[in-house]
């Protein structure tokens, strides 16, 4: 944008785009998320609380949206499910150099200054449960510095997500499989992987490996999620499978979250053999074993599984 804002460290043109934001998120047909915003300058986090203070739909934004407004300096220990920045800076003023790093990756000559600089950046940047969303004034490529590297980088993350399978990828018949796609991609192992992980829903491994082995029994078989990731050069490859009650155990009235194992049925059994034959390990999600926070459950089980690998894999070398 190129309007010339009159009031210093404010800008009220990315006031004015929030503002609709927020009026396109209460006016919604499904429940509201909460929000916050966050801005480098204190003087644009007291312009924008004048701004939707004087809005008629000021006590929506409060009550609706849980709506709070911080700098990167007094959002320690806040969440919200979507966050939105407004970052100021346009091609005629942009004082962001004075707030954050010069480089990501590495600290100014003032090493206190410095660490003072990196924790508001980490900090700022990991608020957002849900969905970050940046009201930039200038293009994306003229931001320098830390900054620059660090909505970059967003950008890339972005890039790959929509490249990422959809909930149109999974089995139409089962909505826990939609579910379980949204949780994955949730969890923090899979924005840390994002650039080296592929999610292939519904993947025909029967069909893959009877080409790969003439002797294999089974072509018919599919899996829910395929996943490949790549660390160091090394290939891991495991499957999550969701199990739906109905369709994977026996004696449903005696199956409870301590013996679910003990009661899949034969057939899920003896497919979960035949795979980690070939060396796929497996995930399977259900009922018993979510938890009340499917999301973080998943990570932990996620980060264990390549934690195994990595371990198995050095233990096979020093064997060696």
């Amino acid at each position: 944008f190129e309007r010339l804002e009159i009031t210093k460290n404010a800008n009220l043109q990315e006031a004015e785009i929030i503002i609709d934001e927020l009026t396109k998120l209460i006016d919604a047909d499904e429940k509201p998320p909460s929000v916050g915003i966050i801005t480098p300058f204190s003087a644009q986090q007291k312009f924008l609380s004048i701004k939707i203070s004087e809005h008629p739909n000021a006590v929506r934004f409060q009550k609706e949206l849980k709506l709070a407004i911080f700098t990167f300096d007094t959002c320690q220990g806040e969440e919200r499910d979507i966050i939105m920045y407004s970052m100021v800076a346009n091609r005629q003023v942009d004082k962001l150099n004075h707030i954050f790093p010069l480089n990501v990756r590495g600290l100014p000559e003032d090493e206190i200054d410095g660490k003072i600089r990196f924790q508001r950046l980490n900090v700022g940047f990991s608020r957002g449960k849900e969905k970050l969303v940046f009201i930039l004034s200038k293009p994306l490529d003229e931001f320098k510095g830390s900054i620059g590297q660090t909505l970059r980088h967003y950008r890339e993350v972005f890039d790959n997500v929509k490249d990422a399978p959809t909930v149109d990828d999974v089995d139409e018949k089962s909505p826990m499989e939609k579910k379980l796609l949204n949780w994955i991609k949730q969890t923090g192992f899979y924005t840390a992987f994002i650039n080296s992980m592929e999610i292939i829903p519904q993947f025909p491994i029967g069909q893959y490996l009877k080409s790969i082995d003439p002797g294999y029994q089974h072509p018919k078989y599919k899996v829910d999620f395929l996943i490949r990731l790549t660390i160091n050069s090394e290939v891991y490859q495991f499957i999550i499978e969701y199990d739906g009650f109905e369709n994977h155990f026996i004696n449903k009235d005696e199956v409870n979250a301590l013996n679910w194992r003990s009661y899949l049925t034969p057939g899920d059994v003896e497919r979960e053999c035949i795979l980690e034959s070939y060396g796929y390990k497996m995930i399977r999600v259900n009922r018993f074993n979510l938890g009340s926070d499917p999301v973080s459950n998943l990570d932990k089980r996620l980060n264990d599984l390549i934690d195994e690998y990595v371990n198995l894999k050095k233990k096979r070398r020093s064997n060696l």
